[in-house]
Order: structure tokens, then sequence, then C-alpha cells
């Protein structure tokens, strides 16, 4: 039961990752410039930057709710690990866009691979709420 559970949860939260990727790919698909590329890549960047914020809030205060050294230590971790996830995707994505390095098409790359890090991150912790919230931070 709980694994029927679990490939419906995984599938709706590709499905929702995807639709809001889909919006992009629409704006995309319309931008004329590349200006318009860029507007269409910092929307699609905001929303899942929110998206993010919002699970990783929410994880930290089921911690913050939760007694225990448990709830402490993964608390920490959790801290510790967006942190790192943050230096690492800034880090990565600059590396990604220097195959531009100094061209027009440079910040696009950038952006564009922050957008997808990022949408890859949300699934990730999604995963980690939907834990925490069956078993307790």
């Amino acid at each position: 039961m709980w694994c029927k559970v679990g490939v419906i949860a995984s599938l709706m939260l590709v499905s929702m990752v995807t639709y809001a990727d889909y919006d992009n790919r629409k704006c995309m698909d319309s931008a004329k410039t590349n200006l318009d590329m860029k507007r269409c890549s910092a929307t699609a960047y905001q929303k899942a930057m929110s998206e993010l914020d919002s699970i990783y809030n929410r994880l930290i205060n089921s911690c913050k709710k939760s007694e225990g050294l448990n709830a402490t230590v993964i608390f920490e971790r959790l801290k510790q690990s967006q942190n790192s996830w943050i230096v690492y995707r800034d880090a990565n994505c600059s590396l990604l866009a220097s195959s531009m390095l100094g061209g027009s098409g440079e910040s696009l790359i950038q952006s564009e691979c922050l957008v997808e890090m990022t949408e890859t991150r949300i699934l990730e912790l999604k995963k980690l709420e939907n834990k925490s919230l069956k078993d307790g931070c």
C-alpha cells in the first residue's frame, strides 16, 4: 500500500515541476530576443525559488516543533545541506555558463541552470518533507 502511495506521490511531484517547466518553455518559445529569453528564465527562477523557500521553511518549522536529539541533529543537517547546496548550485551554474564566457548567452545559460537545479532540489526536499511528515523530524 505505502509503495503505491509513494509512486503516486512521486508522479504528482514530477508533474508539478513539469507543469512549472512547461510555462517556461512556452515563454521561451514565444521569445523573440535574448532579453525576452532572460525575462522568461528570470520569472521561472523566481517561481522555483518561491516554491523552494516554502518547502524549506515548512521543513525547518517541522523540525523546530519536534523535540529530542534527532530533531536537533536533523535541523542542523538540513540547514547545512541547504547552505552547501546553494554554494554548489551557484558554482556549478557559473561553470556551465562559462561555455559562453563573455558572450550574450552566458547569463541565459546560467539562469536556465539555476532553474533546473532549483526544480531538482524542490523534488529532493519534497521527498524529505513527505518522509518527515510521516515519521516526524
